[in-house]
């Protein structure tokens, strides 16, 4: 993280001085529009005259697609097409941003070198040279920004914004100067509410936006974290490593799990990964995983991975081998 936008962060009370990657707690206002940083995301920048077709050949989704006035979402998977890492992707003049959890970004990083060969390609990790601001409105706000699912648009001094592809949720990328006038400009002339981190996060799960994290990278397939209805999948690209599973799963009908959101009333301090069962049957087999959990007060919010049948459920145990605790599935499931 850029050092002049943590120590902004800090000076507002939204990133705590003894633990810098730890946000602190603070609930999002119910209604009106809400801005947030996200020190959790990273961008790797990909350049060179062969970086689109290194890309093709690595991601769910159509490259072809992504311009400077388009982003796009997609995956990266291995060779049995489990996800390693979900991203966002946009274009800034003739380079392209991927936008993923600082977490995975080393080792995708490392990853996509070694795929380089003799291509004219270069990576650049620029999580300390941009920052990354999230914000939500409801219906009621105007905030002037693009109304088109994933559509990019340039601010003033080249910085962007692009809208998510569910939801009234944007992500907004810009050095670190432009990132605290933009922030102070949002916030004293009232357009929105400024927020911590897991205020945003608390969004995203609403909006059912997956994001892959060290515990969950290749546990999942693409269909199951519903990157498909986010348009996070094209199946008339080609080919790209781990696209036989998924182009099989998608054709056969036979994606087994789906993802929903799911509450507990209480608190659960679990985190991504944890294997879930259904309470109501005898079965002791894991029925599925938490992909993204966030702890508010006393309770928890989370998008989970559970098998089709079962996405309508009440009661899923997560066991932590010491106690379990009762989940409700929520009933939207996004299709």
């Amino acid at each position: 993280m850029n050092e002049n936008w943590q120590n902004f962060l800090i000076s507002n009370n939204l990133v705590n001085d003894t633990d810098k990657s730890q946000t602190l707690l603070q609930s999002p206002p119910d209604h009106g529009a809400s801005i947030f940083p996200r020190i959790d995301l990273g961008l790797l920048s990909v350049t060179g005259n062969d970086a689109r077709q290194l890309l093709q050949g690595q991601v769910t989704c159509n490259i072809d697609d992504v311009t400077e006035s388009h982003a796009g979402i997609g995956a990266f998977c291995n060779a049995k097409g489990r996800v390693l890492s979900t991203f966002f992707i946009v274009q800034q003049n003739q380079e392209l941003l991927l936008i993923l959890p600082v977490a995975l970004l080393a080792a995708l990083q490392k990853r996509l070198q070694m795929y380089i060969l003799r291509a004219d390609v270069q990576l650049e990790n620029k999580t300390s040279d941009l920052c990354l601001i999230g914000m939500q409105a409801d219906s009621t706000v105007n905030l002037d920004l693009p109304d088109q699912v994933l559509q990019t648009q340039v601010l003033s001094d080249n910085n962007l914004v692009f809208k998510y592809p569910v939801g009234d949720h944007w992500l907004w990328l810009g050095t670190d100067q432009q990132a605290m006038a933009f922030w102070q400009h949002m916030t004293e002339q009232k357009l929105v509410q400024g927020q911590t981190q897991q205020s945003g996060l608390l969004h995203e799960i609403d909006a059912g936006i997956p994001w892959i994290t060290t515990e969950t990278s290749e546990l999942f397939i693409p269909q199951s974290i519903n990157l498909d209805q986010l348009e996070g999948i094209n199946f008339n690209k080609g080919c790209y490593t781990g696209q036989e599973i998924v182009a099989r799963t998608h054709y056969l009908g036979k994606s087994k799990n789906k993802m929903v959101r799911a509450h507990s009333e209480v608190s659960t301090h679990a985190l991504p990964g944890a294997k879930l069962f259904n309470l109501d049957s005898d079965s002791k087999q894991s029925i599925g995983n938490i992909v993204n959990v966030v702890e508010v007060g006393n309770r928890n919010k989370m998008l989970v991975v559970i098998k089709q049948e079962l996405a309508q459920a009440q009661n899923l145990g997560l066991d932590d081998l010491q106690t379990t605790i009762t989940l409700k599935a929520d009933t939207e499931t996004w299709g």
